[in-house]
């Protein structure tokens, strides 16, 4: 089952999992190459930090997806 997320940039991304959901932010990003999911993460959060003051754990792509439901940024609609 895939849940739906709002994000704060007023996008939105139906994911079944943590993964599903950061490849397809990363492929979404305006800001990403086609790297890997690691580098993006830690990409985002080092923008993330920059702009709004909050840490992203990068360790995993769960707790990567947790912290930004954590900080606001992605919020599960469903």
């Amino acid at each position: 089952m895939k849940n739906k997320y709002t994000l704060q940039d007023g996008g939105s991304i139906e994911a079944a999992s943590a993964k599903e959901f950061v490849t397809l932010l990363r492929e979404g990003s305006r800001l990403s190459d086609p790297g890997d999911n690691a580098r993006f993460m830690l990409e985002f959060a080092q923008r993330y930090r920059s702009l709004y003051e909050k840490e992203v754990d990068t360790s995993s792509e769960d707790a990567f997806l947790a912290d930004l439901i954590r900080t606001g940024y992605a919020i599960v609609a469903n």
